[in-house]
């Protein structure tokens, strides 16, 4: 695929002939990019995953907000992909092209040790839903890895 990063293009790849219906990609960090959820959405087919601060602009408005941890900021283009930031004890910048998302903060259900409710935006409680099968998938295999030690083929001989 022309005109494609590497990990925009393993996207788009692994996507051949399941692009539309709607079906939603959640992704990394290394994936995601602005250029492929707006590529994505051309194809009927949304975008969650977490974004890198270089990746949205230094210099964007959503990087350069300061925030106070719990608060949520988003932004909107024309197109329809949002930029989410939320502050934990880090902040978390997500990107989404789901018309549902936006910068509010939801109940999770949870409390704190303080017995405080945890609030969190809604395309982080989705994409952290939707990332435990990969990490659940990921622990699993490493259960079962090839690490035993073959047997040595060749020696080494010293000729005088």
């Amino acid at each position: 695929m022309a005109g494609l990063g590497h990990a925009e293009a393993v996207v788009m790849n692994l996507l051949d002939g399941l692009s539309g219906c709607y079906r939603t990609v959640v992704a990394d960090n290394f994936f995601t990019s602005n250029s492929l959820a707006k590529r994505l959405l051309e194809q009927d087919t949304y975008l969650v995953g977490t974004l890198r601060s270089n990746r949205a602009g230094s210099g964007h408005k959503i990087v350069q907000k300061k925030l106070k941890p719990g608060e949520a900021y988003g932004l909107q283009n024309k197109v329809g992909i949002k930029l989410i930031r939320w502050k934990d004890k880090r902040d978390v910048l997500m990107i989404s092209t789901k018309p549902s998302h936006s910068a509010t903060v939801v109940n999770t259900g949870k409390t704190n040790k303080l017995n405080e409710r945890i609030m969190k935006p809604q395309v982080v409680l989705d994409y952290n839903e939707r990332r435990q099968g990969t990490d659940l998938s990921d622990q699993l295999s490493t259960y079962h890895t090839c690490l035993r030690r073959s047997i040595k083929w060749f020696k080494w001989w010293h000729l005088n």
